[in-house]
């Protein structure tokens, strides 16, 4: 029969900014590409230029619009002056800070209408923050491995006291911390400048709070906050898909970057059904992602670490489906319980779920959350909670050096000579990643199932293998190592 080809309405067309954050030239010519789901109905088209018509100027070829200025960029007048913004952290020079506003519409008529920025000037030259090639973290230049905490704060337990406070996260490992307290302030100002003094990294929100899209708005913080030296990463938004769209929170990361070179933009958010991601449409509009992974819900702990493992998987395939670009992938697990979340999980889960995000392409781990509060139940609920995740934190202390090193080539897969051979999700029931650090090889190894797996590992050339924080040493005959693992089994070898 021929007839009307009917599918579900395409999305609005996409814009992407072709043009830098922040270039040196100002000349730097203003481009952007459009794709669309149809075809672009390139009539409607306009263009506006710091609110300036330009439509009659732009030139395009194929999907590319380009705007090349006959004069240079200069600051616009009324442009954000730190100094009127009582800026705290001097240095800063006034902002030659523009926009480029674009509509245009798909031959179906579904409209976009969004707005990129871009700056010109020179960039920083230290306390830069950037994505390697293969997502870990560098702060100028150097690998830095996130290991950090949700929602800290002054509290009841640190004696309502920074110093108190960021000495036990320390002590402990932790190098990395948030907070929901976005209200700006002198307490704010201690917070960020105690951070510092106790060698600790930030990730925050504008004084708006996550989930502002408001360029106007966001963009105050970070001027005034931009040259802070424990300042790592812009939290733009959270549980990002149920509050703002992917265009909305390019635009404002775009804003950020523009102000801001030396900092990278996050957020974070459930990553949901593997065969519809929320994290897919968003690899895009931040340079890195926070995934929300919190499995233990019920008293018998489903749907189960399992789940840790799947949602990795599926952020893999989301940057492969968007051509594998730079992003970092600093994971969030639940340690915490509370509102429908049942108990905390146990230690072994807890460590288990750890390393199986890092071992399936975590950059950076973080754990939801310090203090709890309300129903909610946090890290430093009781002395079992707080040591608990301090002996994890610590653990990972020890191997930063080692996790932030390229990803050699792989042993085979393990082989299952008794128990499952997959969890509870479909997955392989043994993760496992190989590492090099000063020569040394080290084996990371975690079990996604509760149930007993007894597992060989083919490393030829290895004869023993040091079983880290364990206390034992295995004897490998012919290159295989052979273990058990139990509860959801987790060790780290270091290969002889």
């Amino acid at each position: 029969t021929d007839a009307n080809y009917e599918k579900a309405k395409p999305q609005a067309p996409r814009l992407f900014p072709r043009t830098p954050a922040r270039s040196p030239n100002p000349l730097v010519p203003v481009s952007f590409q459009i794709t669309a789901d149809t075809a672009v109905n390139w009539r409607t088209l306009t263009v506006a230029l710091d609110g300036k018509d330009i439509t009659a100027a732009a030139t395009r070829a194929g999907d590319t619009v380009t705007y090349v200025p006959a004069t240079p960029f200069q600051p616009l007048p009324g442009a954000p002056n730190p100094d009127d913004l009582s800026q705290p952290f001097p240095d800063a020079p006034i902002i030659n800070l523009h926009s480029c506003t674009v509509h245009v519409e798909d031959i179906e008529g579904n409209p976009l209408d969004a707005t990129f920025f871009f700056s010109i000037g020179e960039s920083p030259r230290d306390n830069i923050v950037t994505v390697r090639d293969d997502g870990f973290t560098l702060v100028d230049g150097k690998p830095f491995f996130p290991i950090g905490l949700y929602s800290v704060w002054k509290r009841e337990f640190n004696d309502f006291n920074f110093d108190n406070c960021f000495t036990e996260l320390r002590k402990n490992g932790f190098n990395l911390v948030h907070t929901y307290n976005s209200g700006r302030g002198q307490d704010f100002t201690l917070f960020m400048d105690k951070a510092h003094e106790y060698g600790m990294k930030l990730y925050i929100a504008s004084g708006a709070g996550a989930n502002r899209m408001d360029p106007g708005v966001v963009l105050k913080a970070v001027i005034r906050e931009r040259n802070h030296p424990a300042l790592l990463a812009w939290y733009l938004a959270d549980d990002t898909a149920s509050h703002v769209t992917w265009q909305q929170l390019q635009s404002l990361s775009s804003a950020v970057r523009a102000v801001d070179p030396g900092r990278i933009t996050i957020q974070a958010d459930p990553v949901g059904n593997p065969k519809a991601s929320r994290y897919l449409d968003f690899v895009d509009a931040t340079d890195g992602f926070l995934p929300e992974i919190y499995p233990i819900h019920d008293l018998e702990g489903k749907p189960g670490v399992a789940k840790v493992v799947t949602d990795m998987l599926t952020i893999r395939k989301d940057l492969q489906r968007k051509g594998n670009p730079p992003r970092t992938i600093w994971t969030i697990v639940q340690y915490f319980q509370g509102w429908s979340w049942a108990r905390f999980p146990t230690f072994a889960e807890l460590r288990a779920m750890t390393y199986l995000a890092i071992i399936n392409g975590a950059h950076g781990m973080t754990w939801y959350t310090y203090g709890g509060y309300n129903k909610n139940h946090g890290v430093t609920d009781t002395p079992e909670t707080w040591k608990n995740i301090t002996t994890v934190a610590k653990e990972l202390a020890t191997l930063q050096d080692i996790l932030v090193e390229r990803n050699p080539a792989q042993p085979a897969a393990p082989a299952i000579v008794d128990g499952p051979q997959v969890d509870a999700d479909g997955n392989p029931a043994l993760s496992i990643l190989l590492k090099v650090h000063d020569g040394k090889k080290f084996l990371l190894a975690s079990c996604s199932t509760a149930d007993a797996v007894k597992a060989q590992i083919t490393l030829p050339g290895v004869t023993a293998a040091k079983v880290l924080f364990e206390n034992r040493t295995l004897q490998l005959a012919d290159g295989v190592l052979a273990d058990t693992f139990t509860d959801y089994g987790t060790h780290v070898y270091e290969l002889e």
